[in-house]
């Protein structure tokens, strides 16, 4: 089964700008601006956990047991993959060549897809493949309905604390299912 192992990120996760936020606040004054840093990280957080998707720039690593399992990556945009390392069936790690591996990402969700014939791996491994690639959106490219959805999460943290976010954020949620996302 492929999965995504883990989600590397260098920079907190910030999906609108202070001036965004303080806009949708109506905040003129400075005096809150660490404040309304964290609200942006848990906004977009919350916004990012919610779509199920990898919004930011990051990278991702995924795993899988044999080259049939993967396929399809939910967790896009997807931009590139930048290895696929496997263990070979006598237990050595190996990286396929890069002319091997394929990124279809003309839709949200990516498709990879192999050329050649493929090594064998381990099998009695659960993580005998590992892909990693880098995903998310740059700031330039980042759709206006997340960032509509990211300052009202904000604007609900703000006026009412974090621990009502699943409750009171209906537009936030109505906006991400806007963008398409399959399983919201």
């Amino acid at each position: 089964m492929w999965k995504v192992l883990r989600k590397n990120r260098e920079q907190p996760l910030h999906l609108i700008t202070m001036d965004q936020a303080k806009l949708q606040l109506r905040l003129t004054h400075n005096h809150q601006d660490a404040l309304i840093e964290e609200i942006i990280e848990e906004a977009s957080d919350w916004v990012e956990r919610y779509s199920g998707r990898s919004l930011a720039p990051c990278e991702l690593v995924g795993s899988a047991s044999n080259w049939d399992e993967i396929e399809e990556i939910s967790k896009g945009p997807v931009r590139k993959i930048v290895s696929v390392k496997y263990i070979d069936e006598f237990g050595n790690l190996k990286e396929l060549e890069e002319a091997q591996a394929h990124l279809d990402n003309r839709e949200l969700t990516a498709n990879i897809y192999f050329t050649g014939e493929l090594p064998l791996v381990d099998t009695q491994r659960h993580n005998a493949i590992e892909i990693t690639m880098t995903a998310g959106y740059n700031a330039d490219e980042l759709p206006h309905i997340v960032k509509n959805a990211v300052r009202l999460t904000a604007s609900t943290i703000f006026l009412n604390g974090g621990d009502y976010v699943d409750e009171r954020n209906t537009f936030a949620k109505n906006q991400i299912k806007a963008i398409s996302i399959p399983h919201v």
